[in-house]
């Protein structure tokens, strides 16, 4: 089972995706409500894959993306962005994002992520 940490000051605008990841029956979610309180579980417990919200109670998503890098490059990471995909790429580079999500991501997100991060971990187990 893969274990994810959704990182989002307010759990509501995740509600879809997370009930979809929830259906599937492959992945423990857990929750942080800002970007310290999920570098701190991190340290103490990694995961396959951190989601952070565009906004956290302490930080941007992007700059805990950049401190989660830090911390453990091997932990997969995936952002919520309103910014327009070339403009996030180019902010966003080098920083290993797996995937930018649009605010209030949905159930497809949610199934396109959870195929994305099953195919990287398949390949690593060649």
């Amino acid at each position: 089972m893969l274990k994810l940490l959704i990182i989002t000051p307010d759990e509501s605008g995740f509600s879809d995706f997370a009930r979809e990841l929830n259906e599937t029956g492959r992945l423990e979610i857990r929750w942080a409500e800002s970007g310290a309180q999920a570098l701190a579980m991190l340290t103490r417990d990694p995961v396959d894959l951190a989601v952070a919200d565009e906004s956290l109670e302490d930080m941007t998503g992007l700059a805990f993306a950049e401190k989660l890098v830090s911390l453990n490059p091997m932990i997969n990471c995936a952002l919520v962005s309103s910014r327009p995909a070339d403009e996030f790429h180019e902010i966003s580079e080098g920083l290993g994002i797996l995937a930018q999500l649009t605010p209030n991501p949905d159930a497809k997100q949610a199934i396109d992520l959870l195929r994305h991060l099953e195919s990287i971990f398949s390949l690593s187990s060649l």
